[in-house]
């Protein structure tokens, strides 16, 4: 977006609220009233660039995708059937876009292989009845519970965190199914 269009998109709006505000007699055109406003705005905005993230879509929270060819090369070159076979055993967290391409979350992986501990939650929740959208996103959204960190993060952290983020995987479960 240019300059001049960003500018006239951000602050017409605000031109017109002043307007009418102006107009209803709710704010008056004085010299002070011109400077507290001002002064107003600044601070707003000045909070707001502080404060102020990008909105995330799933793909910025999940992370890297790799593909089928990456994933079979990566795990000592096994065949794409060998993989179907992991991905229908839930031992491989396989994600699919809208127009059915295959990607592989990059934090599962790790020394050649996937890694254990993430594949046990992986199997928990897939086979709990989460989607594998819905496992991915559980597994890299930052929440209060671990102390702003992902479910991921925070289990890296100690074997105690571990056991606490499998055991939630499993309340998740069972909550789910206690709802149906």
């Amino acid at each position: 977006m240019e300059k001049n269009d960003f500018l006239n998109y951000t602050l017409g709006p605000a031109q017109e609220l002043i307007e009418s505000l102006i107009a209803d007699e709710a704010i008056d055109t004085t010299e002070s009233s011109a400077h507290a406003l001002s002064f107003a705005i600044r601070v707003a905005i000045q909070k707001h660039a502080k404060t102020y993230k990008e909105p995330q879509t799933a793909l910025s929270i999940i992370g890297d995708l790799h593909t089928t060819a990456a994933i079979c090369q990566y795990l000592g070159g096994i065949t794409r059937q060998a993989l179907n076979d992991r991905i229908n055993n839930n031992s491989i967290l396989r994600l699919k876009d809208g127009k059915g391409r295959n990607g592989y979350p990059a934090f599962q992986f790790a020394n050649g292989a996937v890694d254990p501990s993430i594949q046990k939650i992986i199997q928990t929740l897939l086979n709990g009845g989460f989607n594998e959208w819905e496992t991915a996103l559980w597994l890299r959204s930052r929440s209060l519970m671990y102390d702003g960190l992902s479910a991921l993060d925070y289990m890296k952290q100690s074997p105690e965190h571990y056991d606490e983020v499998l055991e939630h995987a499993r309340s998740n479960v069972n909550a789910r199914h206690a709802n149906l």
